[in-house]
């Protein structure tokens, strides 16, 4: 049986994108946003600038002003997060590789 292969998406957006767009498109600051959540305006403003992730307390706050329901939220949160991380253990990795590739003494160069 040949083994499935799995599509990467070559760029995965942070959710906090998500949210600046609704809001734009809602009409609504984070201001507003933040009085409507009673989460702090810096916090809502980090997920927005995606340098804060979305937690289960945020989606569900976020469901109830946005409508966009809180799974699809966290479900965009584990997408990014599960990109970054590939995207850096691959970095790793590459880098690994070019060094054993440039240095003999390599325990993982082929002789």
């Amino acid at each position: 049986m040949e083994a499935r292969k799995t599509w990467t998406p070559a760029v995965y957006f942070h959710p906090g994108e998500m949210l600046s767009e609704k809001l734009e498109e809602m009409g609504m600051s984070i201001e507003e946003l933040a009085q409507m959540t009673a989460f702090p305006t810096y916090r809502l403003s980090d997920i927005a600038h995606g340098h804060e992730a979305v937690t289960d307390d945020m989606a569900l706050a976020l469901e109830k002003v946005t409508r966009i329901p809180a799974r699809i939220w966290l479900k965009r949160q584990q997408g990014y997060d599960e990109y970054m991380h590939k995207k850096t253990a691959d970095s790793y990795l590459d880098r690994a590789e070019t060094f054993c590739e440039q240095s003999p003494s390599c325990i993982c160069a082929e002789p």
